[in-house]
């Protein structure tokens, strides 16, 4: 960047620090523009006689979620509304209230929930605009921004802003599938079965949709959460990938949206997953923790197994081919229309085999 000045100028050489304002730059993907900011030239120090802004630091207690600016001299008169926080995506949300600490250095601003707390583990930088404090000459401060942390202790470690699968676990006897993401949904909305497919060894679609949804996790705390989808025994037996509709480049949104991340409070567009496909690390019945004894690690006798309603047992065929997989599954959507239960009975083996 050059500025306009003569040989011997010392507007320039004299300078201490470097000032972006907002919009000086956007993205060259997206259009985005950069946050305010102000660096020290190298070999100055950033301090000068107006407020300076050091750092930022997020935090969350007693069902409120702040930042805490700090600055280099005491400070007074905050903003609330002069205060603003922006995710990885570029959503932005302003403070609510905002008070001088006992130190005077420092200034704690409060975020509006839930907005701010559904989301708070995608915040990347909070910054202030020019005046949100005044020094002790009533100096304000100039835009400014600071880092906060940048998804600091990795709750959202996934590729995208939404909640991304990192794994999926298939438990072959009571047909439930769990899904790993890497971060909260937006549990109210909840999650939609028809966006969930099951595939076999070929890429050949088994059934596309799940029967329901068992879990959607919690949206509490930041951090993983594990959903649970019910689909039917003999459709996860032949599975060997669970695939999860979402966006699909270029061709935008494909199927019905599985789910909605919690940043869908103040970023919707960004708050659903990509499409995605996971195949099974294994299955609910060869999970042991790591380190366990390999003598401890055999098959128990099995007393009992899952029988279906025998109304619906008698209406699906063996599943030998992905064909009839999709075939007993309309069998089950009909059944489910009428009114009928998936309730799986547990009954002794050998009861079973005299049934059979």
């Amino acid at each position: 960047m050059r500025f306009p000045s003569l040989p011997g100028d010392s507007l320039v050489t004299e300078a201490v620090e470097g000032f972006a304002n907002f919009g000086a730059t956007f993205s060259a993907n997206y259009g985005n523009f950069n946050s305010a900011g102000v660096v020290a030239v190298a070999g100055k120090s950033k301090n000068t006689a107006r407020p300076d802004l050091l750092a930022a630091e997020l935090g969350s207690g007693g069902g409120s979620t702040s930042v805490t600016y700090s600055y280099d001299e005491p400070v007074h008169s905050p903003i609330a509304g002069g205060f603003v926080v922006r995710t990885a995506s570029g959503a932005l949300l302003a403070g609510t209230s905002a008070v001088v600490n006992a130190d005077g250095k420092t200034v704690t601003v409060n975020f509006p929930n839930p907005a701010a707390q559904k989301s708070q583990e995608h915040f990347v930088t909070a910054f202030n605009l020019t005046g949100a404090v005044l020094n002790a000459n009533n100096v304000p401060v100039l835009n400014d921004s600071a880092p906060i942390g940048g998804n600091a202790g990795a709750l959202s470690s996934g590729w995208t802003s939404a909640p991304d699968a990192t794994s999926a676990t298939f438990n072959k006897s009571n047909g439930q599938v769990d899904i790993t993401l890497d971060t909260r949904l937006n549990v109210p909305i909840g999650i939609n079965p028809a966006g969930f497919s099951l595939v076999d060894d070929n890429g050949d679609l088994i059934v596309a949709g799940a029967a329901s949804a068992v879990s959607a996790g919690s949206d509490g705390a930041p951090g993983p959460q594990t959903i649970r989808l019910q689909f039917l025994p003999n459709q996860v037996a032949v599975a060997s990938a669970v695939e999860i509709q979402g966006y699909n480049a270029p061709f935008g949104v494909s199927g019905p949206t599985p789910f909605f991340g919690s940043l869908s409070t103040i970023d919707p567009a960004n708050a659903i997953p990509v499409a995605q496909s996971l195949s099974a690390a294994t299955t609910a019945s060869a999970i042991a923790p790591v380190g366990t004894p390999k003598a401890k690690l055999k098959l128990r006798k099995v007393k009992t197994i899952g029988v279906l309603p025998a109304k619906l047992q008698k209406a699906l065929k063996p599943t030998r081919s992905a064909k009839q997989a999709r075939v007993n599954a309309r069998v089950v959507k009909r059944y489910l229309k009428s009114g009928g239960s998936l309730k799986v009975k547990r009954v002794a083996v050998k009861k079973a085999a005299k049934k059979g």
